[in-house]
């Protein structure tokens, strides 16, 4: 059984990129910036057209490369210029392991 935000490596995980505004009401943001942080401690930005649309949400397809916890942070902007965040998921974040336990 996969426990919640663990993947083997090798997976590609999707972080489901919904986005709030402070009254916490979805928004369809003009402007929207995922950062990666790795293992390693190396930042990842991604943005625009790095991100893909489905159903009304953006999402974003990552090919991690070595074991260990990647957390990620979303920064959004609706039409009207206003900071809004995200709810990505509980922890903001996944691990990479080689093997799943029971």
């Amino acid at each position: 059984m996969r426990r919640t935000n663990t993947w083997v490596l090798g997976a590609t995980p999707e972080i489901d990129l919904r986005v709030y505004d402070r009254e916490d009401h979805t928004i369809d943001p003009v402007e929207v910036r995922l950062s990666i942080e790795t293992p390693t401690g190396e930042v990842l930005t991604f943005s625009g057209m790095d991100l893909q649309t489905a159903s009304g949400y953006l999402y974003y397809i990552y090919h991690p490369t070595v074991r260990g916890w990647y957390s990620y942070e979303v920064w959004a902007k609706d039409v009207n210029g206003v900071e809004g965040t995200s709810d990505v998921c509980d922890a903001n974040g996944f691990e990479i392991v080689d093997i799943i336990g029971n």
